[in-house]
C-alpha cells in the first residue's frame, strides 16, 4: 500500500507499477493480503507422469527433490516436509500436486522455476515420463474401412 486518500488508494505491484483503485470499487472488491495473517504460503506444483508409471517410485522422486529445493533455494521453507496428492486420471497422464512452501509470496516464483527444472532431471534420470498430449482412436474390429462417398 503507498497511499490511501479519500478518494483512491494506490498500490504498488510486484513489476512496480502503480495501481490506483478507486476507493468505491476497493470497497466492493475482494483484496488478497499475501502477507496477513503471516508471510509463509504454499507453494502448489501441477505435474503429470505417464499411466505406466510407478506412482510410488514417482512419490518417492518428487518429494526427493521438493525437500533438496526447500533446503537449497533462497525462500524455501527448510523445516517443512513437502507431500505429493494423486487427484485425477487425466487425458495423457496421472496428475497430481506437489505441495511446498515459501517464506513469502515473491519467493514462489523461484522455488517453482527451481523445483522444475530438478524435477525435469530426476525423472529423466530415473526413467519417469511426462507424457504429451496423446488420442487414441479404437475402430470398432468388425466395421471394416470408413467409406467416404462424394455426392456431386
Amino acid at each position: 500500500m503507498e497511499r490511501i486518500g479519500w478518494r483512491s488508494t494506490w498500490i504498488r505491484m510486484l513489476p512496480n507499477n502503480m495501481v490506483i483503485i478507486p476507493n468505491k470499487v476497493l470497497v466492493s472488491s475482494r483484496v488478497v493480503n499475501y502477507y496477513h495473517p503471516d508471510t509463509e504460503l504454499a507453494v502448489l506444483v501441477q505435474v503429470g507422469v505417464h499411466y505406466d508409471s510407478d506412482l510410488e517410485l514417482v512419490e518417492k522422486v518428487t518429494i526427493a527433490a521438493a525437500e533438496d529445493i526447500m533446503k537449497t533455494v533462497q525462500g524455501g521453507v527448510p523445516d517443512f516436509k513437502p507431500f505429493i496428492r494423486f487427484h485425477t486420471f487425466g487425458e495423457s497422464s496421472i496428475n497430481f500436486t506437489v505441495i511446498m512452501r515459501g517464506k513469502e509470496f515473491v519467493d514462489t516464483h523461484i522455488i517453482k522455476h527451481e523445483f522444475v527444472k530438478k524435477l525435469r532431471a530426476a525423472y529423466a534420470k530415473e526413467g519417469i515420463i511426462i507424457p504429451y498430449p496423446i488420442r487414441t482412436l479404437d475402430w470398432n474390429q468388425g466395421s471394416g474401412p470408413i467409406k467416404i462417398s462424394k455426392e456431386q
